[in-house]
């Protein structure tokens, strides 16, 4: 899985159509709606959650 991942030879355009193609197809409709959310927080020091 490293070598795939790290260095194994993509063909970008390829991968981005197939990608596009996919998600056409799983998610597309005519009514549907893409919405993107940012809900993170800005890091305060050492102390915040998760950091």
């Amino acid at each position: 899985m490293q070598y795939l991942l790290d260095r194994s030879r993509w063909d970008t355009s390829a991968v981005q159509a197939r990608l596009s193609e996919y998600v056409q197809e799983q998610l597309g409709s005519g009514d549907a709606v893409l919405v993107l959310d940012e809900t993170g927080f800005v890091k305060k020091g050492i102390h915040s959650a998760g950091v």
